[in-house]
């Protein structure tokens, strides 16, 4: 049944909500068990006006939908939503490392996205204009999901390649870096010495994050260890993560090699290691012998901090 003939002119806020959740769960069986889920760990669902996002999961435990956006977009927003509600409580963690806290929010993003793709996609015939609506924001990942899907009928292993496919979609990736490494710099002076000190080994949090039915339906778990999985944008994530890693050389005299881990992409499309390279991007511009690239300064930043990021010299500290 089309959404619209769904739609009630002077509904309330809790019967468009509840409309809104029966649509769901009545068209997608992965729907029904993704909001159940959330509804059994005490989530609750509500109307929040916000700027820019369409819906929004709170750790104390809410969702939140935009009522601006259309029932079409909110459905399987509502999808995605709920899943972080089932995902394991993990968010920012200052002890944890660099590449730990960017791998995770990473993974708990592409688990949501996939679970909402699946969703929607079981939608295509009851409610076709969320199946729409989802692919023409989500290309990549719907495109994935649907090949697997139809290749090897398998649910797991489309929602696999689906999560894949999320790693690919630079505006979310690129966003939910910044984000993580932004809060990691905000807390840093006082996190004391075990500021990145652990780590969470790629593998382990495709277990935690990645589950379903009691199992973890990733098909190839060293996914997470691959160039796809740790690559960042040079100019807009590199940059931060250098801060991030200054900042508890200086403060607490401690190097985060698991920066090594992580792979750059230049504007142009160019991907490459930071293996054995704390500050790759010195490293880089001394052997291209060009000017270091100039960079606008993070907020709260000293301009003696920042100058280390972007025109660090052979032979100062590291």
């Amino acid at each position: 049944m089309p959404i619209e003939a769904l739609n009630k002119p002077n509904e309330t806020d809790n019967e468009r909500m509840r409309r809104l959740m029966q649509t769901a769960q009545k068209a997608s069986p992965v729907a029904a068990e993704v909001i159940k889920a959330a509804i059994s760990k005490g989530c609750g669902f509500q109307f929040q006006s916000m700027k820019d996002c369409s819906g929004a999961y709170d750790p104390s435990g809410m969702v939140f939908l935009n009522p601006a956006r259309s029932d079409k977009e909110l459905i399987h927003t509502l999808v995605h939503e709920s899943r972080h509600a089932d995902q394991p409580q993990i968010y920012v963690v200052l002890a944890n490392n660099i590449r730990t806290n960017l791998q995770m929010c990473r993974a708990k993003e592409a688990d949501a996205k996939a679970f909402e793709c699946a969703a929607a996609y079981e939608m295509r015939n009851a409610v076709p204009e969320v199946w729409q609506d989802f692919k023409a924001t989500n290309q990549g990942v719907a495109v994935a999901y649907v090949r697997e899907k139809e290749q090897s009928k398998d649910d797991n292993k489309a929602l696999s390649e689906a999560f894949k496919a999320w790693h690919d979609d630079t505006r979310y990736v690129d966003r939910y870096d910044v984000d993580t490494l932004d809060m990691l710099y905000a807390h840093s002076t006082r996190a004391g010495r075990l500021f990145l000190t652990r780590e969470i080994p790629p593998e382990e949090i495709a277990d935690k994050v990645c589950q379903k039915d009691g199992k973890t339906y990733l098909d190839d778990k060293s996914f997470m260890s691959s160039l796809r999985a740790l690559t960042v944008d040079e100019q807009k994530v590199w940059p931060k993560a250098q801060l991030v890693y200054y900042r508890a050389y200086d403060n607490y005299d401690f190097k985060d090699k698991s920066v090594e881990e992580l792979y750059t992409r230049s504007s142009y499309g160019e991907v490459k290691s930071q293996r054995k390279e704390a500050a790759p991007v010195q490293k880089q511009a001394e052997q291209k012998k060009q000017e270091p690239q100039k960079a606008t300064p993070v907020k709260g930043v000293s301009p003696e901090l920042w100058s280390r990021v972007v025109t660090l010299k052979s032979g100062q500290k590291r």
